[in-house]
């Protein structure tokens, strides 16, 4: 099968660049994205677990953040499921 590009339409007011949507796919074509999310989860937990009197106020803004990026990581392995499963 000859492989071809795929086309996305991106909204205009999106803040991704082509560059960075090409960043992406590499990504998301090298890494195991379920690996990732478990152990990111468990080094933060482990963190938390041993540093948890002396975490900075930068890591209370990353731990907030974190729960969109596995919302993020869930949506795009679901995605990549229903791809192998067609």
């Amino acid at each position: 099968m000859i492989e071809s590009d795929k086309v996305f339409t991106v909204p205009g007011s999106a803040r991704a660049t082509e560059k960075i949507v090409n960043e992406f796919v590499e990504l998301i074509d090298f890494i195991d994205v379920r690996r990732l999310r478990k152990n990111l989860r468990l080094l933060t937990l482990h963190f938390i677990s041993s540093e948890r009197d002396d975490i900075t106020e930068d890591f209370r803004e990353f731990l907030e953040e974190l729960p969109v990026f596995f919302d993020f990581l869930d949506f795009v392995e679901e995605e990549l499921l229903k791809q192998e499963s067609v």
